[in-house]
């Protein structure tokens, strides 16, 4: 998802821009029943992209105002104000004059805290194109390694915060499990295989089906039951 908004030359963005998005974002674009697996997998993993990306100013001209996740500082990168009534301004472009902000105009719009975010906000001096930014690197450049931090540092404070109930022995082990794992003298790819098993996220059939809805989840070798981690092994 990553690429297909940052490199929308790649042939393959061409190809599911074409196909999925033409009119909209990856990011906020609908997803119809009848989408390829592929597309459907990539758009389960939207969610966590879009708490990690921003806009980064540049002329402002490819940022909406309320809708997109734009403030550095902010809660989500958007603005927590409603649009005022009557405003008929929509991009950030709007709030800008002669590459600078229109701090009257910001002041005018927004409360004081919010005003003060979008003026230390950096805008373009040569008027580049709005591009996307990654909250979680200091580069602003998506890495995996980034996304999994943030991801299970999320999952941490969720846990600490007491939202997490009827937690099991495993959720509150894995960590332990997982460096436990790590440290076994056996093939790299034997110990992501065991990894995937205790985290459930092998194709067996009863999760296929529970994703798209299509197939079947009977075990094809017994017939009888369905197809889970436990029951292949």
């Amino acid at each position: 998802i990553w690429r297909l908004l940052t490199s929308p030359n790649l042939l393959m963005s061409k190809v599911l821009k074409a196909k999925y998005y033409w009119k909209e974002s990856p990011l906020s674009c609908e997803v119809k029943g009848n989408s390829s697996w592929i597309w459907k997998s990539l758009m389960g993993a939207r969610e966590e992209v879009k708490r990690g990306v921003r806009k980064r100013i540049g002329n402002g001209k490819g940022t909406r105002i309320w809708e997109d996740a734009w403030i550095q500082d902010g809660k989500d990168g958007k603005l927590e104000s409603p649009k005022p009534t009557g405003c008929l301004m929509s991009k950030v472009s709007e709030l800008i004059s002669n590459s600078r902000w229109n701090s009257p105009l910001v002041f005018r719009t927004f409360n004081t805290r919010e005003a003060g975010q979008i003026l230390n906000t950096p805008v373009s001096l040569t008027g580049r194109p709005d591009c996307y930014s990654w909250s979680h690197s200091t580069n602003g450049q998506y890495t995996v390694r980034s996304a999994y931090e943030a991801i299970t540092r999320e999952g941490k404070q969720q846990e600490s915060n007491g939202r997490l109930k009827g937690e099991t022995s495993w959720e509150g082990g894995s960590e332990k499990v997982w460096k436990q794992l790590w440290k076994l003298k056996i093939k790299h790819k034997q110990k992501l295989f065991i990894w995937k098993s205790l985290n459930q996220v092998l194709p067996r059939r009863e999760a296929i089906y529970k994703r798209i809805g299509k197939g079947d989840r009977i075990c094809k070798l017994c017939g009888e039951g369905s197809e889970t981690v436990e029951h292949i092994f």
